[in-house]
């Protein structure tokens, strides 16, 4: 095969690819969207924990505010207010 042949075979491969990469990026931001809206609606019926910005530490997770403390669940960033 010549390279004219298979230039257009990869390009549709890569267009496939890119299609398919774009729905896993749908799906997850999607997810995200239905995650967050839950956590927003059980975290002040449970416990009268509220979620705040993400952790300026770690980036990981939002921060919890709980009895005046305010923490990432996921490293030891921590502060009392």
């Amino acid at each position: 095969m010549t390279s004219r042949t298979t230039e257009p075979e990869r390009v549709r491969q890569l267009e496939a690819d890119l299609d398919r990469v774009q729905d896993r990026i749908d799906d997850a931001e999607r997810e995200l969207r239905l995650l967050k809206t839950t956590v927003n609606a059980i975290a002040p019926k449970s416990a009268k924990v509220s979620m705040g910005n993400p952790c300026p530490r770690c980036d990981r997770s939002y921060l919890l505010f709980d009895h005046g403390l305010l923490y990432c669940p996921v490293c030891p960033y921590r502060l009392v207010l």
